[in-house]
């Protein structure tokens, strides 16, 4: 998921930078670009990781209530 997140950020601060090419000096928007493509990057780590503990609950609940009443229990 990071990737994706680096990627478009990537792209999308080269293309507003690009677009306001005046405004910026080529060294202040190639910092901008970096700093704004990392910044997508933990956005997207951090997304990956809630997606990652929502998808592995659901499964780990499903499971449990599936074994809780198909196994007996051991006594």
């Amino acid at each position: 998921m990071s990737a994706r997140f680096l990627g478009v950020t990537l792209v999308a601060s080269i293309v507003w930078f690009g677009l306001h090419w005046h405004e910026y000096s080529l060294a202040r928007a190639g910092a901008r670009i970096v700093i704004f493509a990392f910044a997508g990057a933990i956005l997207g780590k951090l997304v990956g990781i809630a997606v990652y503990r929502l998808h592995t609950r659901s499964l780990r609940d499903m499971l449990s209530a599936i074994t809780r009443y198909s196994l007996p229990a051991a006594h």
